[in-house]
């Protein structure tokens, strides 16, 4: 969800006196930019996996054994480093396959 964007202007808020509204403004930006922005979780659901694939999800499970997932989870998770991986590998099979 991104935040709507808002419009200040010194009329917007009547409190504040117009020559210190600059000021105001300018430590408004400086806190925006100290909030982190969300992160994206570490570890990618079967579903999740196939969005960031674009494949169906049923290719993800057809191919579970060869994409490096978290051990000791009864859930399939993936790293976006481990699908990237194999992803390269089947751009390769398919290359190569293309060249024969």
């Amino acid at each position: 969800m991104n935040p709507t964007p808002i419009s200040l202007t010194p009329d917007s808020i009547p409190d504040i006196p117009p020559d210190q509204f600059e000021r105001v403004l300018a430590l408004v930006a400086a806190i925006a930019q100290t909030i982190p922005a969300k992160s994206e979780p570490k570890y990618l659901t079967v579903h999740d996996a196939a969005s960031y694939c674009r494949v169906a999800v049923q290719t993800i499970y057809n191919n579970r054994r060869y994409i490096a997932r978290m051990p000791g989870v009864r859930k399939l998770l993936f790293t976006r480093e481990s699908l990237d991986g194999w992803l390269e590998t089947r751009r390769k099979k398919a290359k190569q396959k293309k060249c024969r």
